[in-house]
């Protein structure tokens, strides 16, 4: 299990940096308006930045899946796929 201080100082990406800082500008313009319910929305994006929770940390991401073509039966399989499933694609008269 990850401790906090790796957490804080290992994998950021520009998408923590930007959840960080956004989430520290609306915190200051929260409290500069005295609108503290804006301060906590503020500081739950700049937490998720600060700690990579959520997407922050890029676990929002899903690659991009690569197919191969197998022109011996007119299959399309996923490479990843380890049971070779695929369609097969039905073409007009």
């Amino acid at each position: 299990m990850n401790t906090l201080k790796q957490r804080i100082t290992g994998g950021w990406n520009w998408v923590r940096i930007v959840y960080l800082v956004m989430g520290i500008l609306v915190i200051v313009q929260s409290i500069a308006v005295k609108e503290w319910t804006g301060a906590l929305l503020g500081g739950w994006f700049a937490a998720m930045g600060l700690f990579g929770l959520g997407c922050a940390a890029g676990s929002c991401y899903v690659p991009n899946c690569y197919y191969k073509s197998d022109p011996t039966n007119n299959l399309i399989t996923n490479e990843t796929d380890p049971v070779k499933t695929g369609y097969e694609e039905i073409k007009g008269v």
